[in-house]
């Protein structure tokens, strides 16, 4: 999953780790909006 992160352009391997083990399992959000940061 991290090499698939990484074919993004400006991810590295480091940011490609933190966000594979941030998001290890996708199945726990319904909608892909709830993955990302939330507007206050």
């Amino acid at each position: 999953m991290a090499r698939l992160f990484m074919t993004a352009p400006g991810v590295g391997a480091v940011i490609a780790l933190s966000v594979a083990s941030t998001y290890d399992d996708a199945s726990r959000f319904r909608r892909s909006s709830k993955a990302g940061a939330q507007a206050l």
